[in-house]
């Protein structure tokens, strides 16, 4: 909306700069004239000439700033469109699951350290607090690696 704006802008500016040039050569025909200058020859012909050719380079650069100020806008609003898209595929990217494994991997190590404790409190030796594991549906071959290092 903003980048229609400025085209709307820029042509609403090139016709100022169309109108006050009509009213330049205007005075100077005028001028031209009462002094018995003859409009249409010599240097009188080249004034209005050269007042026609500034109006129209004038109102060219008016509308080639517009042009440009509307294209920065729609620039802009794609700029803003693909960030947009790129943070919701960033957020997209979270996934929840991993989170959770996350947690589960920490608690995890909190349970380890729990049952070294046990071990050490207790005086049990490896193999039998892996065989209490299997009995309880863990994997007491797992936890024998672990108490025994085996993984690290």
């Amino acid at each position: 909306m903003a980048a229609q704006q400025e085209l709307s802008r820029g042509q609403w500016q090139a016709a100022q700069v169309s109108g006050a040039a009509g009213q330049l050569k205007s005075r100077q025909r005028a001028a031209l004239a009462a002094n018995g200058l003859d409009l249409g020859v010599g240097s009188a012909a080249e004034l209005q000439a050269s007042t026609d050719f500034m109006k129209e380079a004038d109102v060219q650069q008016t509308l080639s700033n517009a042009l440009r100020s509307a294209w920065g806008y729609r620039l802009a609003g794609t700029n803003y469109a693909n960030r947009a898209t790129m943070a919701s595929g960033a957020a997209g990217a979270i996934n929840p699951g991993m989170s959770a494994a996350g947690t589960l991997l920490t608690n995890a190590g909190q349970v380890s350290n729990g049952w070294y404790a046990i071990r050490d409190a207790m005086g049990a030796n490896d193999i039998d607090i892996a065989n209490r594991v299997g009995a309880a549906g863990g994997d007491a071959i797992d936890t024998l690696g672990r108490l025994r290092n085996w993984f690290e």
